[in-house]
């Protein structure tokens, strides 16, 4: 994971193209880098926008509120989740 973090940071985010390329020098199949890079929100595979907005979604935030909260987000910037 380190090193998925690395090149997002260094591209701003984890290219499909990449993944072989990393798998290859870690010795991993591809499947398994994938799989991480999709099973963890913190890895985006396409280009962020400007401004980055996260809202939580646990059971706890969406008993106070969370869901109408991002709602609201969405109506007001129009813009949608990833």
């Amino acid at each position: 994971m380190p090193i998925l973090h690395v090149v997002q940071e260094e591209l701003g985010y984890v290219d499909q193209a990449d993944i072989p390329v990393i798998a290859d020098v870690l010795n991993l199949a591809v499947a398994e880098v994938h799989g991480v890079v999709t099973f963890y929100k913190d890895f985006r595979r396409t280009t962020a926008g400007r401004t980055t907005v996260a809202i939580c979604q646990a059971e706890a935030c969406r008993a106070v509120g969370a869901a109408e909260l991002a709602d609201h987000a969405k109506r007001t910037v129009g813009c949608g989740w990833s």
